[in-house]
């Protein structure tokens, strides 16, 4: 990782590691040292296979400096073109019991998703900051416009770097007042670009319809995330079937009466769903739902999923703030 990169990944609460093209440890980020023990430059150059080990029903066990052992969800992302990858995991509590074991498998779902985002931001750095030292080193005179333009598109993306990070941040404890208003519509149109070309893979259609702009008091950290774990659920669903015909996903938001506002995600998957389901192929199936409804229970909302003939439709339904900005929940 160049410097950038690995700024931003100090900054993550998960394990991040770096891996050469045989899988052996590049670097890692602070959390990986202050977890498991070890010194950052002693893993550098071991092979990360001997240190986290699959333990099947998609967890992993990581030794710790201690000669302990402790559990944890690992998401990979997709190498690079030198074979080089990135690998988040997210430690289990010590404790953890059959419910927190469900809870943390589907938040290794939504990991995953994060590890790709994040990818697509550092790339652009990456490339930017390359163009711009090619043209410097040319020698001639510098052109302050190309410059200025390549420093605006990294800027922006640090910004949404650090947006995605902030995505992990809502599992840290959240005994805290909510007390910002959110745009629920922006909310939607942001889960939703982040899940647009995973549904395109699948030949699959993935549609907005936003209704009257409404506000609830609360965090777009909590709303995103649980926006992400329902279309990751319908998009596994899918992907566990392959081939069939394509499906379509419409997200929709509209108020209900004058405290309430719907978030609406259904989906056509049909039998693809159906045959998903008898032939056990997705491991988490309905995991991701349960976080959400977690997540959605933080703003005093709630998920309700329903099965119909054509797919699944989730219905999220949130309390409005009123114009002088109260919350809509006590």
């Amino acid at each position: 990782m160049n410097e950038a990169q690995s700024g931003v990944c100090d900054e993550l609460p998960a394990m991040v590691f770096q891996l050469d093209a045989g899988r052996r440890i590049l670097s890692v980020n602070r959390a990986v040292a202050s977890q498991l023990g070890f010194d950052r430059a002693s893993l550098v150059g071991l092979a990360f296979d001997d240190i986290v080990r699959d333990a099947g029903a998609g967890f992993h066990t990581l030794d710790t400096a201690d000669g302990g052992r402790r559990r944890a969800v690992v998401a990979h992302a997709a190498p690079d073109a030198k074979g080089r990858s990135v690998v988040t995991a997210i430690m289990f509590p010590a404790a953890a019991d059959a419910g927190q074991d469900a809870k943390l498998a589907a938040l290794g779902q939504l990991a995953h998703h994060v590890v790709h985002e994040l990818n697509q931001p550092l790339s652009v750095i990456r490339m930017a900051i390359g163009t711009a030292r090619r043209k410097l080193s040319v020698g001639d005179e510098v052109d302050a416009d190309f410059i200025d333009a390549k420093l605006e598109r990294i800027d922006s993306q640090c910004v949404r770097a650090a947006a995605i990070v902030e995505y992990l941040r809502v599992f840290v404890p959240r005994n805290r007042a909510i007390d910002v208003q959110l745009d629920v519509n922006r909310a939607v149109e942001n889960a939703v670009g982040m899940t647009v070309p995973k549904f395109r893979k699948l030949n699959s259609n993935l549609e907005t319809r936003l209704g009257k702009a409404c506000r609830v008091m609360g965090n777009e950290m909590h709303i995103e995330p649980a926006l992400l774990c329902v279309l990751g659920e319908i998009h596994d669903r899918l992907q566990a079937t392959g081939g069939g015909r394509p499906a379509n996903v419409d997200v929709h938001t509209a108020p209900v009466g004058d405290d309430r506002v719907e978030i609406v995600v259904s989906d056509s998957a049909g039998a693809r769903a159906a045959a998903a389901g008898e032939a056990g192929s997705s491991i988490t199936l309905g995991m991701g739902i349960d976080l959400a409804r977690e997540l959605v229970a933080e703003l005093g909302g709630t998920l309700d999923a329903i099965p119909g003939e054509s797919g699944m439709t989730y219905r999220i339904s949130l309390p409005v703030t009123n114009a002088a900005g109260d919350a809509g929940r006590q």
